[in-house]
């Protein structure tokens, strides 16, 4: 693990006001160097919160430690953070019965969904139609550095949700689903990727969702190229739909050879 990514942790732009507990980022450090097992480093990296006479103001610089783990640590270490991050909700809950009111985590009993860190984490990170559709032009690296760090995103959440995790919804999945292939305005080769990746990793999701017709605010909004029932409901129709428009994309020579490749793999997924 790169020492400079803790020490910025530790105090961002030079400022250790802002950054996390110390202790927190050594148990992370030591965590993923392998000294350390995920249960052991969740009893840690979870001390400071326990010994805090503010738990709902520390909380955020918790979340925020492990959101950016997730993000900007190298690619392996994700499914170690997602184990951590299993192991952190399975911890007993904390007694902060002692401390008013306003000094408790003001969004629910720790430590199950780790209350809060989705809000964070959406807050925090903006969707990728906002970046896509926000009227600035983008260079070539500034595409291709945005499309990979969507695509990281969409694995985490894809992997949270679909291991019931840190209270991330199949919701989103839908959306993201929805909004490259259902509507023509979609850009291909920033919104096919990240759909792709969505629907490799929770593909048994999305197929339970089909079976039981499951409703989803991420299916709500009407699309244009999707003709069916706009009742925010999965179906098998729906299913079929993206399978259909994936063959679609697949056979684009318009598109480049990497966003067909994805779109190759991820209809290998659906079928499975």
């Amino acid at each position: 693990m790169s020492d400079a990514w803790f020490a910025h942790k530790l105090a961002p732009d030079g400022d250790t006001t802002d950054g996390c507990h110390p202790d927190e980022a050594q148990a992370l450090k030591s965590y993923l160097s392998g000294s350390s097992t995920s249960s052991q480093a969740a009893q840690a990296i979870t001390k400071p919160i326990l010994q805090s006479p503010d738990p709902n103001g520390d909380l955020p610089r918790l979340w925020s430690l492990i959101a950016d783990a997730l993000l900007e640590l190298p690619p392996p270490t994700v499914l170690s953070l997602i184990a951590l991050i299993r192991a952190i909700e399975a911890l007993p809950p904390p007694d902060f019965s002692s401390l008013s009111e306003a000094n408790r985590p003001a969004h629910g009993q720790l430590w199950r969904t780790l209350p809060g860190f989705g809000h964070l984490w959406a807050d925090d990170y903006p969707s990728l139609r906002q970046w896509a559709y926000d009227g600035v032009s983008k260079t070539a690296a500034e595409r291709e550095a945005t499309i990979a760090r969507f695509t990281r995103r969409a694995e985490v959440e894809a992997r949270l949700a679909r291991e019931g995790l840190a209270g991330f919804p199949m919701h989103w999945g839908y959306e993201c689903v929805a909004d490259a292939l259902e509507q023509s305005s979609s850009e291909a080769e920033v919104e096919i990727p990240v759909a792709c990746k969505w629907i490799q990793i929770a593909s048994e999701k999305f197929r339970e969702g089909t079976e039981r017709r499951e409703s989803s605010w991420g299916l709500e909004r009407k699309r244009d190229l999707w003709d069916g029932a706009s009742n925010g409901q999965m179906s098998v129709e729906r299913w079929s739909f993206w399978i259909k428009r994936l063959r679609e994309l697949e056979a684009d020579e318009n598109l480049s050879g990497k966003v067909r490749d994805d779109v190759k793999e991820c209809l290998g997924s659906m079928s499975k």
